[in-house]
């Protein structure tokens, strides 16, 4: 989809060299894209308002101060140039920036204002703002795995994943597992490479997938973002999550009824998840909510590039 008035050529040289200036304003390639969408077939009218042919992707300003491309004291400025870099290059543009959406993703949850102006899609959507949270896309071989019924998945929970990116909560949320036993769930963190002799026992153990068919609960931290696309793959997987996000938004959170088939847990209630499993199990059927998971998984969220509609209100419209 093209702007109105707008040059093929013209438009394609000018994202590229935003998408330069971003990189260089961050200082590295790898945590950030600008990128062409040109005339994909995702690109669909969102309730009469076009999408901006242009995806805006940035890894979160943690990431650039773990990895040593910014100081903590500078990340505020950054953010300020980047904002300046997208605000000119909208500026060059013939069109209406409040007639459109626009796709930012990554797991950045700053919002920039020349895109904020118009309606904005995130997978990792906080409700400090007013951006719209889409799902992300899981995995098609994820897709294709055959899980076993929830009522023979021999634990009560599960967390396998990086606890570099969000060490103090994803800490946490292993200690409390490890603290009620073997027998209550599996827990690891697969960026500790201080083990390198692992049994095969342990890998198969720890295995990601393995953790989520053989857990009736899967725990879903936020990372450096507010979104996971392990919540995706856990409704997916027919099994029930475990959402430790304050400020992170759910996809048609008005419309589904998640407190049917998923768990919310304060970040700082972390010790108290398994009361938080228990009231669940008291109150519902294991077996009813795995199949609510999979159901919505499957109804809203198995193809997010054209499932939804987005009204103007700022809340996504199933078709």
């Amino acid at each position: 989809m093209m702007l109105p008035n707008q040059n093929p050529s013209y438009l394609a040289i000018e994202i590229k060299s935003l998408d330069i200036l971003c990189k260089k304003i961050i200082g590295s390639n790898h945590y950030s894209t600008v990128s062409f969408l040109g005339d994909n077939p995702a690109n669909i009218d969102a309730c009469g308002k076009p999408i901006f042919p242009v995806m805006f992707g940035f890894r979160h300003p943690d990431s650039w101060v773990k990895n040593g491309l910014v100081e903590e004291r500078q990340v505020s400025d950054v953010l300020e140039k980047l904002e300046g870099a997208i605000s000119a290059f909208l500026s060059k543009l013939t069109f209406e920036a409040s007639e459109h959406v626009f796709l930012q993703f990554g797991d950045m949850c700053h919002t920039f204002k020349s895109l904020d102006r118009g309606h904005v899609l995130k997978v990792s959507s906080s409700r400090k703002d007013s951006s719209i949270c889409v799902p992300y896309a899981v995995n098609e071989t994820f897709k294709d795995l055959q899980f076993m019924a929830i009522e023979k998945a021999p634990y009560t929970v599960s967390f396998v994943g990086s606890c570099e990116t969000h060490p103090k909560l994803r800490y946490a949320v292993l200690k409390v597992i490890e603290g009620f036993g073997r027998n209550f769930g599996i827990g690891h963190d697969t960026s500790n490479r201080e083990n390198p002799k692992i049994s095969p026992e342990c890998i198969v153990q720890n295995n990601y997938n393995y953790s989520i068919d053989n857990s009736k609960f899967v725990v879903c931290p936020r990372g450096e973002g507010l979104g996971s696309v392990r919540f995706y793959e856990t409704l997916c997987a027919g099994r029930i999550p475990i959402i430790l996000a304050d400020e992170g938004k759910l996809p048609l959170e008005d419309f589904l009824p998640y407190g049917s088939f998923t768990v919310k847990v304060p970040e700082d209630s972390v010790e108290h998840i398994p009361r938080y499993i228990e009231e669940f199990i008291d109150k519902h059927c294991i077996i009813e909510a795995a199949t609510l998971a999979k159901l919505n998984y499957q109804q809203y969220f198995s193809n997010p590039t054209s499932s939804f509609r987005y009204d103007l209100a700022g809340k996504i419209t199933p078709k």
